[in-house]
């Protein structure tokens, strides 16, 4: 997990930071005036169909900017001021599980 904070920020890394270590790797880029989030999940990805699904469940995430599927590793990067549960609860709702994305 790659958390890039400003200082004095060392509370809220210790405190919810160790919540989205087991569940998902996120890596946050400060932006001006907001704060601009990378979610790096793995989800199962077999056929078309439920890549469609996919794409059709990410594109409803509120402040969501941009999304990146990765077929061949069912990596799926998306970008914009969204928080890690959003991501996870946008595809839980077309049966997909998320893992947090680990570089094997």
């Amino acid at each position: 997990m790659h958390l890039y904070m400003p200082r004095g920020a060392d509370r809220w890394t210790s405190s919810v930071g160790k919540l989205f270590e087991e569940f998902v790797h996120i890596s946050l880029l400060l932006c001006s005036p907001g704060t601009m989030a990378v979610v790096e999940l793995k989800v199962g990805m077999h056929c078309e169909r439920c890549i469609k699904a996919i794409k059709k469940a990410i594109k409803t995430i509120d402040d969501m900017e941009s999304y990146q599927l990765e077929t061949e590793t069912n990596k799926v990067m998306v970008t914009g001021n969204v928080t890690p549960e959003e991501v996870v609860k946008a595809l839980h709702k077309i049966g997909k599980t998320a893992t947090c994305w680990t570089e094997d």
